[in-house]
Parts: C-alpha cells; structure tokens; sequence
C-alpha cells in the first residue's frame, strides 16, 4: 500500500478506537494535525482546544472526521471573530455541497481570504454569453468549468441545450481566486484538501509545504502537476 493510500484509507487501529471513545486524540488525529501544522495552518489549535474538538467528533472515523476536525476548529465554537481570523489566517474555505449560496455568494466569501486584493468581481468577459472570470482591477482570470476540460475536442456542450441558467464549479471559483492571487505577487494559493462527498475544503500554503501535503495524501490532486495547473504556481 502507498502512503497516499494510507493517509486516505487507513484504519484506526484498537487504540486509536479506544482514543476516539474516550475524548483523547487518536494517533492519526495527532498525525493529521501535526501535518497541517507543518504546512503552516491550525497554528491557534492548543491541546486542550484539540481535546475538545475530539470530544465532539466521537467515533466518527476516516476522511470524514478529518473534515468535521477541520469544521469544527475554523468554527472556533461560534466565536466569530476568532473563526474569521483563522480562515483568514489560513485562506480556509469550505464548501457543503446542500449549500444553495449562489456563485456570487461563493465568490464574496472566497474573496474575504484574500484582504490584499482590493476589489474581486464575479462577471462575464465581453458579452452576455462570454467567459466568466474573476476580475480584480487589469487582471482578469477564467472561471474554468472541469466538465469543458474533458469534453473531446470539436464535442459540443449540450448543457446549453438543458440548463436556463450558467453554473459554474466551487473549484473553479477556487482556481481563477488562485491566478489573481498569483497576478498580485501572493505565493500562496489554495489547495484541494481531501474532502468527502458532503464538503469540499481547500487551504492555503506554500508550493514546498503542498508538496509535501500531496506526498502524504492530503490532497485531491494524485500528481505534482495538477496541483500546479491549478494553483499557477
């Protein structure tokens, strides 16, 4: 088994189950957390606030106990003035996939984790049936919708033919955010943290840093250059 596999798939073993029943964290809640940590996030999360969060996670397991790990620390247990500052410190988004906000609502909240951009707009380039992008001043990034990049070259996209209305991916949202931070002189940018099938959640770090997240299985993207075609590093 690769360390990918393991970091994504592996199971707790009877001490780790044993931790997670009595509030203690497990050895792949310490493991997890000193990776993020390592990559330069969850820098406020104390012992004793990690202790807490663990409490309430239960005997939840795998990826989906990572993500209400990350959930719930980000929360900062409704205190919304720490919760925005360690997004912000962290660019930490996050993504319930039962959330009806709209593009333009995806987009002002994405566009809090980057302060050093003056002013985002979500709009179509040229004319009413142009590109979406994100424009930030002169610079102006894609909207990349993942279902054109697979379609065969010369294949139609029938999906004009179905839908009343444009949608478009949080993922490509979080890319074109990734090429205006990019534009601006920001060398950090957002990663696909591996998420389940409920949430999506990205974090900002360093091109090293996801590297190293990639190599332990942390991330969506399987290949170095996925995470560079998508952070434009």
């Amino acid at each position: 088994m690769t360390e990918r596999s393991e970091a994504r798939e592996r199971a707790p073993s009877p001490d780790e189950d044993d931790a997670t029943r009595s509030g203690s964290p497990s050895d792949d809640d310490a493991r997890f957390v000193a990776d993020l940590r390592e990559a330069g996030l969850l820098n406020e999360l104390a012992e004793s606030e990690l202790a807490t969060i663990v409490d309430k996670l239960g005997r939840r397991k795998g990826i989906a106990r990572r993500i209400d790990l990350l959930e719930q620390y980000y929360s900062a247990d409704g205190n919304t003035n720490v919760s925005v500052r360690r997004r912000t410190a962290d660019r930490f988004f996050l993504h319930h996939g039962s959330d009806p906000a709209t593009a333009t609502e995806l987009v002002k909240r994405l566009t809090e984790l980057a302060p050093e951009i003056a002013l985002i707009s979500f709009e179509r380039l040229a004319t009413d049936d142009g590109p979406l992008v994100l424009r930030a001043g002169s610079h102006v990034a894609a909207v990349v919708d993942e279902y054109e990049t697979l379609l065969d070259t010369n294949e139609v996209d029938l999906r004009e033919l179905e839908e009343t209305r444009p949608t478009v991916t949080v993922r490509g949202l979080v890319g074109a955010l990734n090429i205006l931070l990019d534009r601006h002189g920001i060398s950090e940018r957002l990663v696909p943290l591996v998420s389940d099938q409920k949430r999506e959640a990205y974090a900002a770090t360093s091109l090293v840093r996801a590297m190293t997240l990639c190599g332990r299985g942390y991330l969506e993207a399987e290949e170095l250059d996925e995470i560079a075609e998508f952070t434009g590093w």
